[in-house]
């Protein structure tokens, strides 16, 4: 299998944005691992580049039928990366790119221990004004930010820790591809 690497962290902290940065650099040559799921898509996503949006009937007929290597229930979406998905990019002989909140990247790590976990932080001022930015709810932003401490838990599992502040993405994007590529190496 390529080489894996797991972006995870905090809601808000900046996975998706590093994400998407990586991927528009032709010199990591990387695949993304899309990941499923039944939420809407926020105005700026798109099926098939950001998640697989689909209904909760489909996932969870996909879910009985063993199609994800694992799930959750994320403030009342499902989540789950495919079987098929990574059957797909594993052809393709390319490092792979895969971001899930920390409970999807525990799961990953066990299956795959040589996998390159990358936990990305920010400040709480900063995560609050950024799920803000994105539309979320007052309701939602609460149980997110009230989740932080138990998703800091996870941090272990990491093979580096970046915290994302406000204005510093380019640094961020930066030091996430010198990992990548002293790790490749």
């Amino acid at each position: 299998m390529p080489p894996l690497f797991i972006i995870t962290g905090l809601s808000g902290a900046g996975k998706s944005t590093v994400a998407d940065a990586l991927m528009a650099d032709p010199s990591l040559s990387l695949s993304r691992f899309i990941t499923t799921t039944t939420r809407p898509a926020r105005v700026s996503e798109e099926n098939g580049k950001h998640y697989w949006f689909i209904s909760r009937e489909e996932f969870e007929t996909k879910r009985d039928q063993g199609g994800f290597y694992e799930f959750a229930d994320v403030y009342g979406n499902l989540y789950g990366p495919s079987k098929d998905e990574m059957e797909r990019l594993s052809t393709l002989n390319k490092p792979i790119l895969l971001v899930v909140d920390v409970q999807g990247a525990n799961t990953f790590k066990k299956l795959h221990p040589d996998a390159h976990v990358i936990f990305f932080d920010a400040p709480d001022a900063d995560l609050e004004r950024r799920l803000q930015e994105r539309g979320s709810t007052p309701e939602e932003i609460q149980k997110r930010l009230a989740k932080e401490k138990e998703e800091r838990t996870y941090k272990h599992l990491a093979s580096i820790v970046i915290e994302n502040k406000d204005g510093e993405l380019e640094e961020s994007v930066n030091t996430t591809k010198q990992f990548m590529i002293q790790s490749l190496s």
